[in-house]
């Protein structure tokens, strides 16, 4: 699942996000990891996005707060759910 304030919709599932995918145009995209905790087996994963991209005529460019739950699934991490905010032009 996919929870989003200024980004692609409010809440998108994984399906949903797999099939807007291709509509997505990114000139680029940034990653910033600012903290990692885990709690047995799942870590909780804090970071900055700094994306430039549209959707069609909709411009999705940005500072994008971001959370990633991740679960452990054997001997791998699974992401189970991100959060994504994007950020006022001044943050």
């Amino acid at each position: 699942m996919l929870s989003s304030s200024g980004g692609v919709a409010p809440n998108v599932s994984r399906a949903e996000w797999l099939q807007t995918l291709p509509q997505i145009e990114t000139a680029s995209l940034v990653p910033t990891v600012e903290e990692v905790r885990v709690f047995a087996d799942v870590a909780v994963v804090r970071a900055r996005l700094e994306w430039q991209a549209t959707l069609g005529t909709r411009d999705l460019s940005g500072t994008y707060a971001i959370t990633d739950v991740f679960s452990r699934q054997g001997d791998a991490w699974k992401v189970s759910w991100r959060i994504s905010l994007r950020l006022p032009a001044s943050a």
